[in-house]
């Protein structure tokens, strides 16, 4: 219902007009209900549980529930009140938490007060606080605090505290008090048995189901005819009651009870809890569990089922004795199961990390080695470029040294053909150089030139030690100039003998 009331709209719906419709077929069979009829001037006395709700101590759900009643019955005009003894009950009950509060961890399914102060995280200190300042809270909410009235026990209701204690087995003397003497002050303010809920004075409201039972089967209610009003009135009814009378007003109150009291049901209450901690004590003294034990007891499933069994009456404290090691026992082995699939978990990611590890070592090794590669292939390329470019620029000098060659050899041959080189007598013996001898002076010069040795082995070791090629270069250069000059001078005499010949040929004619 919760969920459909969040995230299915349409089927919460219909689950509403169910519930509403069951709420109006058991309210019309009431002999004497009168929707017309106001709850005006009706005193309505509020139970412990109540007061805790509408105080926020409770499930968000019953809290909700109850803040949304006490607003629709001051609308509707009822004066709402607490017992002075109800109040001092509420302190007793916030005392009590002060020193019994760990018993009752925030996991623990129970349906007690002890739990929701420790799922809010409330210390010592904030409780003191609290109890100061309850006068002024219920002032806030509305509520007056009726002092007339008290817990002592008496020969009228001395009988019935130990008629209630056989519905409530296991409640504390001082609850039951509690809950008789707020019975015995409603029929005082009532003066008399009433059979109209609206024209009785007095009710007392409240969410025990087991006091309502009692108070219905043993005052007289049951079997009185015309029916009377019991004193104590659970607040479902009046919920439904009053969304009868005003269902524009109240048009979700009883949605939200019955929420609030299924989550409430689902829980076990705290006398069962009570009951279960005692045999979880004896087992503990006895050594059959440790403080683990108890731990895990409390947030384990099997827990939850066995205390809805013991709030049914299904499971007795005997049965405790037995069940409660086989539980411990069975979480036991689920937890080592747990355990070793933890383990197995466990070593699957350590190989795993492992492999994972391998891997990236493998791959840094493949990744240097490629680096190494590439600067060993880089060096490689460097190398091959500047062979290439030496092998290029030799073959360069090569090709112009022969080129230089071939033209010195060339120019050789014709110097000696049309006699460029006639040795006049006592000139530099050097003038007698051969065509060998030329070729050794052109392989110096290309040797300067290149600066590669041209010279033959067997030559160059019978020239000096000092024989330097560019010295040898500018002496050929200056030996072929004074040739040419020379060469120049000895033809001078014969080219002017031959223009005298010509001449006289010519003057003739």
């Amino acid at each position: 219902m919760v969920y459909a009331e969040e995230k299915d709209p349409q089927n919460f719906e219909r689950l509403k007009s169910l519930v509403l419709g069951s709420i109006i077929t058991t309210i019309l069979k009431r002999d004497n209900f009168n929707i017309d009829m106001k709850l005006s001037r009706l005193k309505i006395y509020l139970d412990t549980n109540v007061v805790i709700s509408l105080l926020g101590y409770d499930d968000p759900s019953g809290h909700k529930a109850a803040v949304e009643l006490i607003k629709l019955l001051q609308q509707s005009g009822c004066e709402l009140y607490i017992f002075s003894f109800t109040k001092d009950e509420v302190t007793r009950l916030l005392n009590a938490f002060i020193q019994w509060g760990s018993e009752y961890p925030a996991e623990a399914p129970v349906n007690s007060l002890f739990v929701y102060l420790n799922k809010l995280g409330l210390s010592a200190q904030d409780i003191q606080i609290i109890i100061n300042n309850l006068d002024r809270k219920f002032q806030e909410l509305g509520l007056l605090i009726d002092h007339n009235f008290d817990t002592t026990i008496t020969p009228e209701n001395a009988p019935e505290l130990e008629t209630l204690s056989g519905y409530k087995t296991y409640s504390r003397p001082s609850g039951l008090l509690h809950d008789i003497s707020a019975l015995f002050s409603i029929r005082k303010l009532r003066r008399g048995s009433v059979s109209i809920l609206e024209r009785s004075t007095a009710i007392f409201l409240t969410q025990d189901s087991r006091l309502y039972q009692y108070n219905y089967e043993n005052w007289g209610h049951k079997i009185n005819q015309p029916k009377t009003v019991p004193e104590a009135i659970k607040r479902d009814f009046l919920i439904s009651l009053l969304w009868l009378k005003q269902p524009q007003t109240a048009s979700d109150l009883p949605i939200h009870n019955i929420i609030a009291g299924c989550k409430a049901n689902l829980l076990a209450s705290k006398a069962t809890w009570d009951r279960f901690l005692r045999e979880v004590g004896k087992q503990k003294s006895a050594g059959t569990i440790s403080e683990d034990d108890i731990s895990d007891l409390i947030s384990n499933n099997e827990t939850k089922l066995l205390l809805t069994d013991m709030e049914h009456g299904k499971v007795t404290d005997s049965d405790l004795t037995r069940i409660i090691p086989q539980v411990v026992s069975d979480e036991h082995e689920k937890r080592k199961k747990i355990q070793t699939a933890t383990k197995d978990q466990t070593d699957e990611i350590n190989r795993t990390k492992s492999d994972i590890e391998d891997l990236l070592g493998n791959s840094a090794s493949t990744l240097k080695q490629a680096q190494e590669l590439y600067r060993f292939n880089a060096a490689m390329v460097e190398e091959t470029e500047l062979r290439i470019t030496k092998n290029v620029v030799f073959a360069v000098k090569w090709s112009l040294s022969l080129l230089i060659l071939v033209v010195l050899c060339v120019g050789t041959y014709f110097a000696y053909r049309y006699r460029l080189f006639t040795i006049p007598k006592n000139s530099n013996p050097i003038s007698y150089l051969s065509l060998p001898g030329c070729l050794v002076v052109y392989s110096s010069v290309l040797s300067a030139l290149t600066k590669k040795n041209f010279i033959p082995k067997s030559v160059a070791d019978k020239l000096p030690q000092n024989f330097n090629p560019a010295e040898w270069r500018i002496r050929l250069e200056s030996l072929i100039t004074q040739r040419i000059i020379i060469y120049r001078k000895s033809r001078t005499p014969i080219i002017s003998a031959q223009q005298q010949i010509n001449s006289q040929i010519e003057a003739p004619r």
